[in-house]
């Protein structure tokens, strides 16, 4: 996100205080530019849509024509949205009826016919190539209507500048990669909550089983609340091989004034080099907190996790604990996985490469309608 921003200050700086470009009609285009490249290059949450709404809605409203765009996008974003199960669905509905909570998810419903996570990916490029053309629709009829309108010499007609977003965009990508080569990577998350667990005090323990499918497991956050107050006690994570274990692998003690309320909270912890395809077993215990004064993990009641369940004093309960598992990695590492995952799912590389060819022509193809205003 950092150097997203920093790329686009400088973009603004070069704007207005090289170029000259100072009207607002020309800022606000490739502001639109530089959000929608980080937001279609990012691990985004729906609410993030929001960001480059009202850019579209200028675009919309000031050419016209990106509107069939915008359409197709809404689309595909509505599908999009459909895997973040009920929570998006009939379940937004619960403050009426809590009955709402249990009705099946869209997501649900296609995965009886076809794999979800496949199509989505599939709908998630085409996406991607919608929100790169309405920049590139943007920024052609505002050439046209700037070379009609002003002239050929007007300040404000776009120069060559242009080519250089997508270039300090993938430059910035580029040194994301090597900056978090030998950073932390997401591996998995188990987002979904509908309730707490109850105060963890005293002597019982909350824990979660889960497959480590990659080596050099080396944190995982937990999904944790305080019920709106400073807790003072400490609490203990350990991570072990199974709920039958008494050896712990790690260790973590942290006082719970540290902890913040509906967040997640990191444990970390050296790299386990052989970690891959290894099933683990972490927990939660605060002995010396008492009711009114401990903490809490948010779970779901359902089993959304099929890798691992939930456990309260090292016994099976209902659902899963709602966290994340995270992995060391460096750029070898990251060659190596994105062949794996390639080889994998090969149906959603060939549209992620067909996306890829598509900007590179959209970007070269603004060039030459830039090149050939200006003869």
């Amino acid at each position: 996100m950092y150097i997203f921003l920093v790329v686009y200050f400088a973009i603004l700086f070069y704007l207005i205080y090289i170029e000259k470009k100072q009207s607002f009609d020309v800022i606000w285009e490739y502001c639109f530019a530089i959000v929608t490249l980080l937001y279609i290059s990012a691990l985004w949450l729906p609410q993030w849509y929001t960001w480059i709404m009202p850019f579209v809605i200028l675009a919309v409203v000031k050419y016209h024509k990106p509107l069939k765009l915008y359409f197709v996008q809404i689309a595909f974003f509505s599908f999009y949205i459909l895997g973040w199960g009920n929570s998006l669905g009939a379940g937004l509905f619960s403050p009426i009826n809590p009955i709402f909570n249990d009705f099946q998810g869209m997501n649900e419903i296609i995965s009886s016919i076809y794999p979800y996570n496949k199509l989505l990916g599939i709908f998630y490029s085409l996406f991607i190539v919608i929100s790169v053309g309405l920049v590139y629709l943007t920024f052609k009829n505002s050439i046209c209507t700037q070379n009609l309108v002003y002239g050929q010499n007007n300040e404000i007609m776009p120069s060559e500048f242009s080519l250089i977003i997508p270039v300090l965009i993938l430059f910035s990508l580029l040194l994301s990669a090597i900056i978090l080569g030998g950073g932390s990577y997401i591996g998995l998350v188990q987002d979904k909550v509908n309730q707490p667990v109850g105060e963890i005090s005293g002597i019982p323990t909350v824990g979660q089983t889960f497959i480590s499918q990659h080596a050099n497991l080396n944190a995982i956050e937990i999904n944790m609340a305080t019920y709106m107050r400073t807790n003072t006690h400490d609490v203990i994570f350990h991570l072990r091989s199974s709920p039958n274990s008494t050896v712990n692998i790690v260790t973590i003690r942290v006082n719970a004034a540290k902890i913040a309320d509906n967040k997640y909270h990191r444990f970390s912890f050296p790299p386990i080099t052989d970690s891959e395809n290894i099933s683990y077993y972490f927990f939660i215990e605060s002995p010396n907190s008492a009711p009114g004064n401990a903490i809490t993990i948010r779970h779901c009641t359902k089993d959304v996790y099929k890798a691992g369940s939930a456990y309260k004093n090292h016994e099976p309960m209902e659902g899963d604990l709602s966290f994340r598992r995270y992995r060391k990695s460096d750029m070898s590492n990251v060659a190596s996985y994105f062949l794996h995952r390639m080889q994998q799912d090969m149906l959603f590389f060939i549209f992620y490469f067909l996306l890829l060819g598509t900007i590179v022509y959209l970007i070269l193809k603004l060039h030459l309608d830039i090149r050939m205003l200006k003869k």
